[in-house]
C-alpha cells in the first residue's frame, strides 16, 4: 500500500544551478521490503499545481539490519533545494552546495545569500517534522518556543499594548549585495526545514506574491558525537567510507534523460553497519543514495 507518511524517509533535491540532477537518500524506517516510485515531468509541461506526474521509475528496496528507527525527514511537497523562481531573483547562495545545514551547540547560526541582481524582498520561515512554524515568544527577559500550525500563522504587526510578542526562530539582514540570514538555536535535536521566499523588490506599489525559492535541512544536534548522532541523526550527508551507497547520474538534455551508474537489477539494498566495518560503535545507520533527474518519490512497503 502506499502511505504518503513514508514519503518522510526519502530525502529528494536538486543539485546544480539548472537543477538538472536529482539526488535521492533512502532511510527505510524499519526492515522490510520496500517500492521506491520516482514520478517526473518537464516544469514547462506543468499547468498547475494540480497538474499530475509522470510514473518513470520503480526500485524495489530491501531494508536490512536495522537496529535503531531513522527519524524521519520533515515532509516536503517540492525537491529540496533551489526552484525555478530562484533563477529569477539573480541570486547565489555561498557555501551551500547542498540544501543541507548542519548545526551543532547553542550558538547562532548564520548563512549568506548574495543578492547579484539588485536588493530582493525575503522571508524565512523554519518548520519541525511535524510541520509547525517555529517562532518565539518574548516575555520580558525570556524566551519561548511556540508551534504554530497553519491554522495559526505568525501575526503580521503586534501593539504595543501587548504583554509579549512572537519572534522568528530566522532573522534576516539585507543590502543591495547580500542577505545574511541567523537562525537560533532549536529547541531539541532534529531535522527541521527552512522555506526561504524571495523576488526582486518591485517598482510600483501593490499587492505583490512572493514564490518559494529555496528549502533547506536543517541537521541540529546539541554536540558533535553522541550515539544519537551515529546512529542516524547528522547522516545525510554522504558518507562514501562508513556506508554501503548505490548511486547512478541522470542529466536532462534536450532529447530527454540518460542513466549511468545504477545497478543492473533494480534492486538495492540498504542496511545498518557492524561494529567492525565502522570501527567502534553499533547499529551506524547511513542512508542509500540514487542520483536521477527532476522527480518526486513515493515509497511504499510491500505486504503491509
Amino acid at each position: 500500500r502506499e502511505d504518503d507518511d513514508f514519503n518522510q524517509f526519502v530525502f529528494c533535491c536538486l543539485k546544480g544551478r539548472q537543477r538538472k540532477n536529482g539526488s535521492f537518500k533512502i532511510a527505510p524506517p524499519e526492515d522490510g521490503t520496500y517500492y521506491l516510485k520516482i514520478y517526473g515531468k518537464p516544469e514547462d509541461e506543468i499547468q498547475d499545481e494540480d497538474d499530475t506526474l509522470d510514473h518513470v521509475a520503480t526500485f524495489l528496496i530491501h531494508g536490512v539490519e536495522i537496529s535503531t528507527p531513522p527519524m524521519p525527514w520533515p515532509g516536503n511537497d517540492l525537491p529540496w533545494g533551489i526552484t525555478e523562481d530562484f533563477v529569477e531573483t539573480g541570486a547565489a547562495w555561498v557555501n551551500l552546495s547542498e540544501p543541507i545545514i548542519e548545526m551543532v551547540g547553542e550558538k547562532r547560526h548564520n548563512f549568506t545569500l548574495k543578492t547579484l541582481g539588485g536588493p530582493l524582498l525575503i522571508l524565512g520561515h523554519i518548520y519541525d517534522s511535524d510541520g509547525n512554524e517555529l517562532v518565539q515568544d518574548k516575555d520580558r527577559d525570556m524566551k519561548y518556543t511556540v508551534l504554530l500550525n497553519r491554522r495559526r500563522p505568525l501575526p503580521l504587526t503586534t501593539t504595543e499594548d501587548d504583554e509579549s510578542s512572537l519572534l522568528p526562530y530566522i532573522t534576516i539582514k539585507s543590502n543591495e549585495k547580500e542577505a545574511i540570514f541567523t537562525l537560533e538555536p532549536p529547541p531539541k535535536p532534529g531535522f527541521y526545514k527552512i522555506q526561504i521566499f524571495a523576488r526582486k523588490r518591485p517598482k510600483k506599489r501593490g499587492r505583490i506574491h512572493i514564490p518559494l525559492v529555496t528549502t533547506i535541512l536543517l541537521d541540529y544536534k546539541h554536540c558533535k558525537t553522541s550515539n544519537r548522532d551515529l546512529s542516524y541523526h547528522g547522516s545525510t550527508r554522504n558518507s562514501i567510507g562508513n556506508s554501503r551507497i548505490f548511486s547512478g547520474v541522470s542529466r536532462s538534455t534536450a532529447r530527454g534523460t540518460s542513466m549511468t551508474g545504477l545497478p543492473n537489477s533494480p534492486h538495492l539494498m540498504t542496511r545498518s553497519l557492524s561494529h567492525t566495518e565502522q570501527g567502534g560503535g553499533t547499529g551506524v545507520k547511513r542512508p542509500l543514495e540514487l542520483h536521477l533527474p527532476d522527480p518526486r518519490q513515493a515509497l511504499t512497503p510491500i505486504g503491509q
